[in-house]
């Protein structure tokens, strides 16, 4: 027997007369919760209506302004209206006439509210947050494989940290089986080598949502020994697991920025870092160019010759060098390390840029070390020079037992320069003694004046 055959309008314009001619189905009530509600072009309500186990689409024509503003998600109405046929999509809806508020907290907010106090009563929101790891190098990643929420996170994470490695472990996020997958896979993820473990889908209804909801999730997520970052739905969206989490992000990408840094404010902070080392290394020259200026000007007052000012001289040059020269390793080890890190992430970054930023510190370690070494080298040299001028200096020599003669104004430097009852002054280490002169002897012929 053949069948007779129908084209696809023929047999939804059948199945539409039969509704329109059921007498029931042109004037009904339907009682259920709002889910899915959406206004369009200012007074068009498009939303479903739901039980424990069924979904009905309905729409509503020139919804009032106080309706529109007081029915959302999770409240529970009477719907009254005509059961028709959308013949494009071949569904059937609810066309709405009437609509009546009969509570404001539909079933499903009355499990979250109640679970929710229950298992604050238990204390699990009050545990101890894990701190987040500020360069983590895995993390693994809870949610669809088939969901815009990964791949949001994957282009998060190339574009501000690529050094890090992604384990994705896929599992459904809707659905009855949802719940039971979701556990699994945190506990998988759990027994990983990772740093953290982001939980995360994107946004939906409340009953969309509702497996973060599930004790079970809950719990689990509770007893991990990883991290946990949720980023579950929207920013006005708020399951349970955000409050035993130890961090929570508005959106999927929000938890990607949230575990990790910007490569960008890295370079900028190592830029911060050597222009701050850079800073230091010549405040401590100019600290020790001071001192050394005070030393030449002591020099001076004690008559330093022209070898004091050309040692002087040198000390400068070399000053002068080490700056340029430490100038020039602190821009090569700047540039060396910028090139590096473009590489990090064809190579294994992680170890690198921790071994780079280690040689960076010994060599301006031993930068330093250099300088301390150098400015001592300076100081005993200089130390040693005014040693050997005090050896010479006049008031040394008088301290020994010396006398300066002096004839009036003029220091007298030979016999020569002086007759029998000329006035002279003999200047000694602690005063002076006024004499004449008695006898001129000539050193040289043994004979008087």
């Amino acid at each position: 027997m053949n069948p007779k055959i129908f084209t696809v309008s023929e047999v939804n314009n059948y199945i539409a007369t039969i509704i329109e001619e059921d007498e029931l189905l042109n004037f009904i009530g339907v009682e259920g919760e709002v889910t899915n509600w959406s206004i369009w072009k200012g007074n068009t309500a498009f939303f479903s209506l739901r039980d424990e186990s069924s979904l009905l689409n309905c729409v509503m024509f020139g919804v009032p302004p106080e309706l529109a503003r007081d029915i959302a998600d999770g409240v529970l109405v009477l719907a009254i209206g005509k059961i028709r046929l959308y013949h494009k999509r071949g569904v059937h809806q609810l066309y709405c006439s009437e609509i009546r508020i009969l509570s404001k907290v539909g079933r499903l907010f009355q499990l979250y509210n109640e679970l929710k106090e229950r298992l604050k009563r238990e204390g699990l929101f009050d545990k101890p947050k894990k701190p987040l790891p500020p360069y983590p190098k895995r993390i693994a990643v809870v949610t669809s494989r088939n969901g815009a929420a990964l791949q949001d996170i994957i282009k998060t994470l190339n574009r501000r940290y690529p050094l890090v490695e992604l384990r994705l472990y896929h599992t459904q996020v809707q659905g009855d089986s949802a719940k039971y997958e979701i556990v699994r896979a945190l506990k998988l993820a759990d027994q990983d080598d990772v740093d953290l473990i982001l939980l995360a889908r994107g946004g939906g209804s409340l009953e969309d949502l509702w497996a973060f909801n599930e004790e079970m999730v809950v719990r689990t997520v509770y007893e991990l020994k990883h991290p946990v970052v949720t980023g579950v739905g929207h920013e006005v969206d708020f399951t349970l697991v955000d409050f035993v989490a130890d961090r929570r992000a508005p959106t999927p990408t929000g938890a990607a920025e949230l575990v990790t840094p910007d490569v960008s404010e890295l370079l900028k902070n190592l830029d911060i870092l050597k222009q701050r080392s850079l800073n230091a290394m010549i405040k401590r020259f100019g600290e020790k160019a001071r001192h050394l200026d005070s030393l030449k000007k002591v020099l001076m007052a004690h008559h330093p010759g022209r070898y004091l000012q050309s040692t002087l001289d040198r000390l400068e040059h070399q000053r002068l060098r080490m700056v340029s020269a430490i100038k020039r390793i602190v821009e090569k080890r700047e540039w060396t390390l910028k090139s590096h890190l473009m590489t990090l992430s064809t190579l294994d970054p992680s170890i690198r840029l921790e071994d780079y930023h280690k040689r960076l510190q010994e060599a301006l370690k031993k930068i330093n070390d250099l300088i301390i070494k150098k400015v001592t080298d300076m100081e005993l040299k200089l130390d040693f020079l005014k040693d050997k001028l005090e050896l010479v200096s006049p008031e040394a020599l008088l301290q020994r037992g010396y006398v300066m003669v002096k004839k009036g104004k003029h220091l007298v430097k030979s016999s020569s320069q002086v007759s029998v009852n000329d006035e002279i002054t003999l200047k000694f280490w602690d005063g002076d003694v006024e004499a004449v002169v008695k006898d001129v002897s000539d050193r040289g012929t043994g004979t008087g004046v």
